[in-house]
């Protein structure tokens, strides 16, 4: 799961960045910020 969303950022990163691709973007990384504290809610 997390690697999968680290996957997905990458790929949307080396997306031109562009209003409509930086909500997906968004999204996955609030995804992401979600799973570290669920999953390191010491980190």
């Amino acid at each position: 799961m997390r690697v999968l969303l680290q996957q997905q950022i990458k790929d949307l990163q080396a997306q031109p960045a562009t209003p409509r691709s930086n909500r997906p973007l968004a999204r996955a990384l609030r995804d992401l910020c979600k799973v570290e504290r669920a999953c390191f809610p010491h980190g």
